[in-house]
């Protein structure tokens, strides 16, 4: 959390993704998002590639239509940064 290195626009509803400049030890990317719910949640992923969540709340659901959205904001990033 805090250091955003980039705010990407979602291009649809109120969900904002952003990336950490510094991620987390374990984590080779990471940064948060903000769903239309007003939630926020830690997205990262591994050294292995294997991606996870950390949520506001144990069994938070992002709202079912922020989910597409979000999975192609995410394969931006990743693209961009050469994931």
């Amino acid at each position: 959390p805090g250091d955003a290195a980039a705010d990407l626009p979602a291009g649809g509803g109120d969900l904002k993704v952003t990336v950490d400049e510094v991620p987390p030890a374990g984590a080779v990317i990471s940064g948060q998002a903000t769903f239309s719910d007003g939630n926020s949640v830690m997205w990262f992923m591994d050294q292995m590639g294997r991606f996870g969540m950390r949520g506001p709340t144990p069994g938070y659901q992002p709202p079912a239509a922020d989910i597409p959205v979000f999975q192609r904001e995410l394969d931006t990033i990743l693209s961009v940064r050469g994931f």
